[in-house]
């Protein structure tokens, strides 16, 4: 009989959750198993599995209206995503049962998937995480009894005391272990003590970053935990760069749905202003009414990476994980404007370390600060990890399957 993977997607977007999905699942794909994915996000599936057939299931969807606003806490993301209320969660649940009980897995690999791992827990079989460290809480050294989830100290106002931030985080942290329990109890699955607990069912846990960038920068890990670099998925769109070849490059990698039109164009006339020779990658849509100067070039497909690598002076970017990774591995400095939690959490980790550099809103300011960018020393991750062959390490971690 053949053996079936399914790997579950039900958190985060795009293609830096889909990448190492498809790299994990080529693995599998070559010992013989048969590849399922269960996703809320089915856009980029087929057009990145191409060269493997795949089983795609739509997986559970969340309309819930409730939110927190500004996110302060990890519980904060879950209680945006069903998390608020016990019946609503009891139905996501079961959905994942039933997805389960559709496929029957013999080997069930996590990505960003709070409620799937839930719903995992009492079914019988391999259990494998791939992932960012940020979102899984497993191993995190949280001394105090009353905290149950990480915070984010970094939108803490300045007109707000830190006990009614804390006291907040505890309120909603209560609340949705609360929801969690009372789902669990009604899907007949046993219930947890505390969050971080829906992160404690992995016999691997795999890592797809370096332990120097580990959003929480965890004391320990256990035996079963490792670190990866996935190689992803490489476009064979290349771009070349635009005007005077001696000029600094600058390769940006923007949502542009974050900034309005005013912003996009006040960096654009920087960069013209400074004749940097720069690739823009947009990603969204955006409407700037303007013709490019002949020292930009602006794109909104995915191009190859590999190539901006090798020749970029610079990259501005969102501190989205993996091209992060991608830019520091060949010494790259990168200039960080960080949107969400986690890459708050990652752009503050690597100034700690001297590795990026914090920028301010998107202006023309931003040109300046790249130039002090510029002059960063990332050379250490690169040489530290150049001769590890990541792709072999994957084959050796998955080698009992």
């Amino acid at each position: 009989m053949i053996k079936k993977v399914l790997f579950t997607w039900e958190l985060g977007a795009g293609l830096g959750h889909l990448s190492p999905i498809y790299s994990v699942a080529k693995k599998f794909h070559s010992k013989g198993y048969e590849i399922w994915i269960a996703s809320q996000f089915l856009d980029n599936v087929h057009s990145v599995f191409t060269d493997i057939p795949v089983h795609v299931i739509q997986g559970p969807t969340n309309f819930n209206t409730e939110k927190n606003n500004p996110i302060i806490c990890y519980a904060d993301i879950l209680y945006n995503v069903g998390y608020s209320d016990g019946k609503e969660l009891t139905v996501f649940i079961k959905s994942w049962k039933n997805i389960y009980q559709l496929v029957q897995p013999d080997i069930i690999v996590h990505d960003y998937s709070p409620t799937a791992m839930l719903a995992s827990r009492e079914y019988e079989c391999e259990k494998i995480y791939i992932g960012s460290t940020f979102s899984n809480l497993a191993s995190i050294d949280i001394r105090k009894p009353e905290i149950q989830t990480p915070r984010f100290y970094h939108y803490l106002k300045s007109n707000q005391s830190l006990e009614n931030f804390n006291q907040h985080s505890e309120v909603i942290e209560r609340k949705v272990l609360n929801n969690i329990n009372m789902a669990l109890n009604i899907c007949k699955i046993g219930q947890i003590s505390k969050i971080t607990d829906i992160y404690s069912d992995f016999s691997k846990i795999l890592y797809l970053t370096l332990p120097e960038l580990d959003h929480y920068q965890r004391n320990e890990y256990s035996e079963n935990t490792h670190f990866l670099v996935s190689s992803g998925i490489q476009t064979s769109t290349i771009v070349n760069w635009p005007d005077d070849e001696k000029s600094i490059k600058v390769f940006g990698y923007l949502k542009v749905k974050s900034y309005s039109k005013d912003a996009l164009v006040s960096l654009l006339n920087a960069l013209k202003d400074k004749r940097f020779s720069s690739i823009l990658y947009l990603s969204g849509s955006f409407d700037i009414n303007q013709e490019m100067p002949n020292n930009i070039k602006i794109v909104n497909k995915p191009i190859n990476i590999s190539m901006m690598q090798q020749q970029a002076d610079i990259l501005l970017c969102n501190s989205n994980l993996n091209s992060v990774i991608d830019f520091l591995m060949s010494g790259t400095p990168i200039g960080l404007l960080p949107l969400t939690p986690e890459q708050e959490l990652l752009t503050a980790l690597l100034e700690s370390k001297g590795y990026g550099f914090r920028l301010g809103k998107l202006s023309s300011e931003v040109i300046d600060q790249l130039l002090k960018a510029k002059n960063t020393k990332n050379n250490a991750l690169a040489d530290k990890y150049s001769s590890i062959d990541f792709d072999k390490k994957l084959d050796e971690l998955l080698i009992e399957y």
